[in-house]
């Protein structure tokens, strides 16, 4: 299988929204971690299509995906709208209950209706699984340390 360059949007919405401080989360970012691991080269990003039906193409993902080079995997679909917001759900709740342990699955799709403090934080311009491996999740969160409460206070 072969995956097919990252869209350009989403590459865009990451560097402009996911890694910038938001006065609606305490002038942190989306995600604290992402610039770094961007810039690092510690993100695995691939496209490539899948559905409910068929996500042989995220099993290929996340089998390939090494946790000894990378922090997380995103394993984008090309197509914005070659998903419905409830089916990426519906996969990420499969693979969080197949992977628990091993890794903390997110998602990320156009129609995402989540905010946090009125910001929409996993809506994005392509759907996206992210797959975080465990202990990087529970180092990040120990890095956060107060700030990780005060975040998890906002409505």
């Amino acid at each position: 299988m072969t995956a097919i360059p990252i869209p350009p949007a989403l590459a865009a919405h990451i560097r402009q929204f996911v890694e910038r401080p938001h006065p609606r989360l305490l002038n942190q970012p989306v995600c604290p971690f992402a610039r770094r691991a961007r810039t690092t080269g510690r993100v695995d990003a691939v496209s490539v299509p899948f559905s409910l039906n068929d996500d042989s193409a995220v099993a290929w993902a996340v089998e390939r995906f090494d946790p000894s080079t990378h922090d997380v995997l995103l394993v984008v679909h090309p197509d914005p709208r070659g998903l419905t917001y409830f089916e990426l759900a519906e996969l990420r709740d499969r693979y969080a209950e197949h992977l628990a342990g091993r890794f903390e699955v997110f998602t990320g799709h156009p129609d995402d209706p989540y905010t946090r403090n009125g910001l929409p934080t996993r809506r994005e311009p392509h759907p996206v699984l992210h797959f975080v491996p465990a202990e990087r999740m529970r180092e990040a969160e120990a890095k956060l340390g107060p700030r990780r409460q005060a975040l998890a206070d906002l409505s």
